[in-house]
């Protein structure tokens, strides 16, 4: 993390800490390494990890923080190089899913079945392909 104060690194790019989970996770890793101070005018805010995405591969920016299943993703994979946080300084994001009552009257059905779906084994191994854990995966 030290070399994100590197004079070579003039931007880093962090999500909205106000309205983006991963910009909450960002602010508090560099705090939590001791190093928010140091790169505090170096930091460059994107309204979503999304838009931190688009910087990052533009090049507008140097470093950024973004979510681990974007690096994983095959066509970015080689593209960089990249360090995963230690859970110790970065607590997880939760992830969560809801169906809506109000689906009900629509595609109850579809939608029943994409959240089965997504806590099924196959979904499983395809967030654990991208780093996400779960219940099952946790170290």
């Amino acid at each position: 993390m030290g070399v994100l104060a590197h004079e070579s690194v003039r931007k880093v790019a962090v999500a909205n800490p106000q309205t983006a989970p991963y910009g909450e996770a960002a602010i508090k890793a560099l705090n939590n390494y001791g190093i928010y101070r140091p790169v505090q005018d170096k930091l460059v805010y994107g309204e979503s990890v999304a838009q931190v995405n688009q910087y990052i591969i533009s090049g507008a920016v140097e470093v950024g923080f973004t979510a681990k299943s974007v690096v994983m993703e095959s066509t970015l994979k080689e593209k960089g190089t990249w360090m995963e946080l230690d859970a110790k300084f970065c607590p997880p994001i939760a992830q969560g899913a809801v169906v809506l009552k109000a689906i009900r009257k629509h595609n109850y059905q579809n939608a029943h079945l994409f959240y089965n779906f997504l806590f099924g084994k196959t979904a499983k191994a395809i967030f654990a392909q991208y780093g996400y854990t779960t219940p099952e995966n946790r170290p």
